[in-house]
């Protein structure tokens, strides 16, 4: 989830395609899975709970663009606890 994606288009090469949306519907159910099971928001201080962006600048975003186990080390301890099945 770093934010980049190989697609292949119909009759196409593979192509390198950077943007997050790829990864958007597996982190959305992640979190719902650690605020399903009781995790913390804001966590460790961060909110959204990953830190993936500072929600306090709302007119430009600092997109972190890292991937799920760096942003849950840096930004919610016990994120990885609540969301391992």
């Amino acid at each position: 989830m770093e934010g980049k994606t190989l697609v292949a288009p119909p009759g196409g090469d593979l192509a390198e395609v950077h943007g997050s949306s790829f990864a958007a519907p597996r982190l959305s159910a992640s979190i719902a899975v650690y605020l399903l099971t009781g995790g913390a928001s804001p966590c460790d201080g961060h909110l959204p709970v990953l830190g993936y962006t500072n929600s306090g600048l709302w007119e430009q975003q600092d997109w972190q663009d890292l991937s799920l186990g760096e942003a849950a080390a840096d930004h919610c301890d016990g994120y990885i606890d609540h969301t391992t099945l």
